[in-house]
């Protein structure tokens, strides 16, 4: 039987938030690639604002197929989209006065009733790792909301929003090298604001 060797390309997420004005882009640093067989690209998304909008945040993966010799005509020139995904457009629901300790599994809020078993980002203090999160309620009891797991922040006087999704792609990587990512809007001149965290999970080897 072969045992698949798995491994992170990216030990710490790609963070890329409050996105963005509108025809704005943003890149991820380039990943080294050429010795994966395969992997899992992870995009949790979650939109930052209430306000309708019929922008579309689109994740782009990029491949670098430049020349032997090493030239291009232009630093684009080298890279070639491979995979594109366009998030939800919806306007989500806001629920305000999130209180809660990293560490437990139930959160308060001022008022509502979030829908159970749906993807929810919390924004804090600041939108990274530290600061907020997602979250999947599974119970709502009066202003109480019981999650899956965990939370990984402490919150006072914070928001939580519908609307989230995680998504999970799978990624051939037997001829490429190099890949990056580019998160940015579908309408030219509309500004929507969310946040993005990649990862991206590897097939490193196959052991016999």
């Amino acid at each position: 039987m072969s045992i698949p060797s798995k491994g992170i390309i990216t030990p710490d997420p790609i963070i890329l938030q409050e996105l963005l004005a509108g025809n704005e882009a943003v890149y991820s640093t380039v990943l080294d690639v050429s010795t994966k067989f395969a992997a899992q690209i992870c995009w949790d998304f979650a939109p930052l604002a209430t306000t309708a909008s019929p922008v579309a945040t689109v994740l782009q993966v990029l491949v670098d197929e430049t020349l032997a010799s090493g030239t291009v005509n232009s630093p684009d020139d080298a890279w070639t989209v491979v995979q594109d995904w366009l998030s939800p457009t919806a306007v989500p629901t806001e629920f305000t006065g999130v209180a809660g300790t990293a560490g437990a599994s139930t959160f308060t809020i001022a008022a509502g009733t979030p829908v159970v078993y749906q993807q929810h980002f919390i924004e804090g203090a600041t939108v990274n790792e530290a600061g907020s999160e997602w979250v999947m309620p599974i119970k709502v009891v009066g202003t109480t909301v019981t999650i899956r797991g965990t939370l990984k922040n402490t919150y006072a006087g914070s928001v939580l929003r519908s609307g989230a999704q995680k998504l999970r792609f799978d990624l051939d990587l037997s001829n490429i090298g190099k890949l990056k990512f580019v998160i940015g809007n579908n309408r030219v001149g509309t500004t929507r604001d969310v946040a993005s965290r990649i990862r991206v999970l590897s097939l490193n080897a196959i052991i016999a």
